[in-house]
């Protein structure tokens, strides 16, 4: 027979126990969808091979939207043109995204965009999809208004034949 105490007792745990046992769940289920576009959007091959130790200086714009491969990262990435090359940061400093590292900042060279072409980000959203690096590592989709920002940057090959 269970004691008032232990019944007491026994409430508290599964009160607190059972949805602190949900947002774990929750939190590991988030991590391991969070590493499989990592893997799927082809950002840690850009990671392995542009990866960025700092943020260089140049312009800055938060929350943008780009698409890498087949992940569209919606309103959390930070992008910085710099005369070095293009800045691409998941999340915030401190957000959680930046906590699971699977996602490290990249700095890609301008001349490592190429081949321009129609891309798609939403429906009805003009954007333009380039080539990164030769063989191709990635492809990633900018909408059209970031592209434009870019284009003063860009080496020709990047700027011709994209659709306006």
């Amino acid at each position: 027979m269970i004691s008032d105490m232990e019944g007491w007792l026994l409430a508290v745990v599964l009160a607190v126990g059972i949805p602190v046992g949900i947002l774990l769940f929750l939190a590991g289920f988030l991590a391991l969808l969070y590493s499989i576009f990592a893997q799927t959007s082809r950002w840690n091959a850009l990671a392995q091979r542009y990866g960025a130790i700092m943020e260089p200086e140049g312009r800055k714009l938060t929350r943008q939207t780009i698409k890498v491969g087949a992940v569209r990262w919606r309103l959390c990435v930070t992008v910085v043109l710099s005369p070095q090359g293009m800045y691409l940061h998941l999340g915030h400093r401190q957000s959680w995204l930046s906590a699971i590292r699977k996602h490290p900042p990249v700095l890609i060279p301008w001349s490592e965009f190429k081949a321009p072409r129609k891309g798609r980000l939403y429906l009805g959203w003009q954007a333009v999809q380039l080539s990164v690096g030769e063989p191709e590592t990635a492809a990633i989709t900018f909408p059209m208004g970031l592209y434009k920002e870019m284009t003063g940057y860009l080496d020709p090959s990047a700027r011709d034949g994209a659709a306006r």
